[in-house]
């Protein structure tokens, strides 16, 4: 049983349903807490799904690599793509006078 998992699959919605089974199969491989695994998936929702929405500035089909492992008692999560930067950082503050 290997310590770390990697996935890669397209800039499509549906292959983030794919990853999690695969993410929840791994994480059960290695005794990891169905509460865990619960955020895991939680976590690469989010993430994916944004990267899939908001990432890419074409229709084209792009690569997204996943990987997980076990490393001393942590379970470290990666995620790489290809797609458009974002750092919350440089975004102006929302305008708060305007209604929703």
């Amino acid at each position: 049983m290997t310590n770390a998992a990697d996935f890669k699959f397209s800039n499509k919605l549906t292959e983030l349903e794919k990853l999690m089974g695969g993410i929840t199969a791994w994480c059960q491989q290695h005794a990891i807490s169905e509460k865990t695994v619960y955020e895991v998936n939680l976590i690469v929702d989010e993430v994916v799904s944004n990267i899939i929405r908001h990432g890419f500035s074409d229709d084209k089909e792009h690569t997204i690599k996943f990987g997980l492992s076990l490393e001393n008692d942590d379970l470290v999560l990666k995620v790489e793509s290809e797609g458009l930067q974002f750092n919350p950082l440089y975004t102006p503050p929302p305008d708060i006078s305007k209604p929703m």
